[in-house]
């Protein structure tokens, strides 16, 4: 069962088909249900492998039946020294004509780095928020590892900084809902399922590695880690690439302002001189070939200016609160 599932996973690139070993059976005729879970041909049986209350319906099961097997693999993940049970998130796998055939608990990994890339993202006055499709117990582990959450802290609350059991239009719309509250969203995701919150936030941020139509549907690519948690080492991985990219962002921005002030300045002082106001009065005027050499000083300024973003620690000086 478990071989089944991980070639139905992998066929669709799902993320924990990665993990698992690469001699597997072939799969055909692999479809998704974003948020639900991915089905395929497998040795000539139809798999489903997914949510446990999706996969029942799939095969006709009795409602609760995944539910028992994935509360179990979990309890037994728990007792053999592994993620607790609550931290868990249940997959069931399922045959056509067979029925459930088992459950697999999964618990995310939290790499080192991953909540001082967070931190990062605080200190520069963003929120930060957790959309995710796992179940709430397993959202809420990660949250308090990240230190989005303290300990006894209801994660899944209206408002909440992490928030389970989202499909994607829930993703999409959580992400409607901050700007129509007038706030500016940037949007990190790996997978299928964060492809319409991307498309809705104000910067889609999708991590390389991921599916394609995650990164079709986003305008920032990010060239690190194949996972949004993943933070291997002080650069924070995903989430730390995130933080760089809204600095650069504010640092641009703060680039343009000041090249813009400063070529306004620049030139409500030398057109009026080149085109001779001085010259009544105190006899100063510029030739065609000094009026010339001051424009193209002006751009000189301008580009020297904007290249100050490729310096080591340029964009951070450059930068705007």
């Amino acid at each position: 069962a478990v071989a089944a599932a991980a070639a139905a996973a992998t066929s669709d690139h799902h993320s924990w088909g990665a993990s698992t070993p690469p001699s597997l059976p072939r799969a055909d005729d692999a479809e998704t249900v974003p948020g639900r879970g991915a089905s395929a041909t497998v040795e000539g049986r139809r798999v489903f492998v997914g949510s446990p209350e999706w996969v029942e319906r799939q095969v006709g099961a009795a409602a609760g039946t995944a539910a028992v097997l994935g509360a179990s693999a979990a309890a037994h993940s728990a007792a053999t020294g592994g993620p607790a049970a609550a931290a868990c998130s249940l997959i069931a796998v399922a045959v056509e004509g067979e029925g459930v055939m088992g459950a697999i608990a999964l618990a995310d990994k939290v790499r080192p780095g991953a909540a001082a890339a967070v931190r990062r993202l605080q200190d520069m006055g963003l929120r930060v928020v957790i959309l995710s499709g796992d179940r709430q117990p397993a959202v809420d582990a990660v949250a308090l590892e990240l230190g989005l959450t303290s300990a006894g802290t209801s994660a899944g609350a209206a408002g909440s900084v992490a928030m389970g059991g989202l499909l994607p239009a829930d993703k999409e719309a959580f992400v409607r809902r901050l700007q129509e509250g007038g706030a500016r969203v940037a949007m990190v995701g790996d997978g299928i399922n964060d492809a319409p919150a991307l498309v809705a936030a104000d910067v889609g941020m999708a991590v390389s590695g991921g599916m394609e139509a995650t990164a079709a549907a986003a305008g920032v690519v990010l060239m690190g880690s194949g996972d949004v948690e993943a933070a291997a080492g002080p650069g924070g991985g995903a989430v730390g690439q995130a933080a760089d990219a809204i600095e650069l962002g504010r640092s641009a921005l703060s680039k343009i302002r000041q090249n813009l002030g400063w070529a306004l300045a620049y030139n409500l002082v030398g057109i009026p001189v080149a085109a001779g106001v001085l010259l009544p009065e105190y006899g100063v005027s510029l030739n065609p070939a000094a009026a010339g050499a001051m424009m193209a000083l002006s751009s000189v300024a301008v580009v020297t200016n904007s290249l100050l973003l490729r310096v080591p620690g340029g964009a951070a000086r450059g930068g705007v609160p």
